[in-house]
């Protein structure tokens, strides 16, 4: 079971009354130390992918210099995997 998963869990078992009120203040500082840890990590990962991004489209400016711009948004769609270069 997932970390979110078991966060998820807590949450779904809350109870009712006294109990159910105890339940979400013990579960909420997890549930924010959670997000808190994984902000950083979708940065990184935003950073990797514009990275990636432009790398294909320098990539490709290499291969096909007379390239229009409406051929690098349709390169990114198709996710080529890798074969883009070969493929034009």
């Amino acid at each position: 079971m997932t970390l979110k998963h078991h966060i998820q869990a807590l949450e779904g078992h809350r109870g009712s009354g006294h109990d159910g009120q105890i339940r979400k203040q013990q579960t909420a500082p997890v549930k924010s130390k959670f997000v808190d840890a994984t902000q950083p990590y979708q940065t990184i990962e935003q950073q990797h992918h514009q990275k990636h991004k432009q790398r294909m489209e320098r990539q490709f400016k290499i291969v096909k210099p007379d390239a229009m711009p409406k051929k690098f948004k349709l390169l990114r769609t198709t996710r080529m995997a890798g074969k883009y270069p070969a493929k034009l």
